[in-house]
């Protein structure tokens, strides 16, 4: 459909030249808002195209309407042309106006009364629901005050049943610290009593510390030869650590670890063997005891650092210093004592002259930070003890017990 397709419209009778401009006022401005929804390209290429015929089909629709529409009005004013002849002819017979006014006044005040009526009616009605919730709301104020009463009672009644079982626990605790004190009483006596027994066994074994006395010149019971097996483990401790510390007591200059970590399965020979290494090599071997509150580890570990010191100027003596269950006194999630304890490991052998054996069941607990060269540079996995071992062990105790019994 084509633009000159807009002169169809003067064809209709009903139009005229003030309704053919306002079609095509609607007709621009339709347009444009079609435009508005393309972009350049769309609207040169196909949207010029479909936005005129829709329009036009829009603008014919539209016609078509006003069409109906004036028949319709045609008819309605035909219709009100007929009643407002039958309302003249009524008006004609009504005797005057007088008498309309005081017709339209009566039915003025019979409405008047029943909108009183109604608002009287719907004021009684609020009334009565302002009255139902005042009553549901001092039903609930007191209900709450029930149970906060409730609540009160409950209190003190459990303050009172934990004053009572406060008593009554420090009553059984004074029971059984007596009970405890008479114990230990007993206990000292009963010590006392095999400390006589052992002072005279000992001056009448003299078989027994003869023995004793020639094991100890085969050194069969000191460093090294206390631990059966494990000579790998051993070569390469004396290997990493024990032969510098030799040179050292030589007078040679050596490099000796930081550190050394002794790892694996539960297995108690780890211990072992850090107090059989100090008995081989002569160090002196200090065992590191964890205090009760967590941040204090590392002033107990800095105080026992200034004793390896001292002991070293005094005696000319490295010092061995085992930490037990390392990853439990000193865990990576405390990551202060983490940075102050790698800047103590750095130069612990050269500054104070000790070096730390670490022990631990998992070595993956331990911070990677302390585990890099440097600090503790020797890590050594212990193996976990079979039974065939454990129960030779037990059965040469065994033997050199009763050994020395009937000796």
């Amino acid at each position: 459909m084509q633009l000159s397709s807009i002169s169809k419209y003067n064809s209709i009778p009903y139009s005229n030249s003030k309704s053919l401009s306002f079609c095509h006022k609607t007709y621009q401005s339709r347009m444009d808002e079609e435009r508005n929804n393309y972009n350049k390209l769309s609207w040169s290429l196909y949207g010029k195209s479909k936005s005129k015929q829709r329009v036009l089909n829009t603008m014919e629709n539209e016609i078509q309407s006003l069409k109906i529409q004036k028949s319709k009005d045609e008819t309605e004013a035909k219709c009100i042309k007929e009643k407002t002849e039958k309302l003249t002819k009524n008006y004609n017979e009504l005797i005057s106006i007088k008498d309309k006014e005081i017709f339209v006044q009566k039915e003025i005040n019979k409405n008047l009364e029943i909108i009183k009526k109604t608002k009287e009616r719907r004021i009684q009605e609020l009334k009565s629901h302002l009255e139902k919730l005042n009553k549901i709301q001092n039903t609930y104020f007191k209900e709450s005050n029930n149970e906060l009463i409730k609540q009160k009672t409950i209190r003190e009644e459990t303050e009172i049943l934990d004053s009572l079982h406060k008593e009554n626990f420090e009553k059984r605790k004074s029971a059984l610290e007596q009970k405890f004190q008479l114990l230990i009483n007993k206990k000292a006596e009963l010590n006392c009593k095999i400390l006589k027994l052992a002072k005279e066994k000992v001056n009448n074994s003299i078989l027994e510390f003869d023995l004793y006395k020639t094991l100890s010149k085969k050194n069969d019971f000191r460093g090294y030869h206390s631990i059966k097996g494990y000579n790998a483990i051993k070569n390469k401790l004396s290997n990493m650590v024990g032969n510098p510390i030799v040179l050292e007591k030589n007078g040679e200059n050596a490099i000796i670890p930081n550190g050394v970590i002794l790892w694996g399965k539960r297995n108690p020979i780890k211990n072992k063997l850090v107090d059989a290494f100090a008995n081989q090599f002569e160090c002196n071997l200090i065992n590191f005891e964890k205090s009760k509150h967590k941040n204090e580890n590392l002033s107990i570990l800095y105080n026992l650092m200034n004793e390896c010191k001292k002991n070293y100027e005094t005696t000319e003596t490295r010092t061995i210093l085992k930490i037990n269950d390392f990853d439990k006194i000193f865990s990576h999630k405390n990551k202060p004592a983490m940075a102050s304890l790698k800047d103590l490991m750095d130069d612990l052998s050269s500054n104070y002259k000790c070096t730390i054996f670490a022990v631990t069941n998992n070595i993956k607990k331990i911070d990677t930070i302390l585990l890099r060269d440097g600090r503790f540079s020797v890590k050594i996995e212990v193996p976990a003890d079979s039974k065939k071992f454990s129960n030779y062990i037990f059965n040469c105790i065994l033997k050199v017990k009763k050994f020395l019994k009937y000796r």
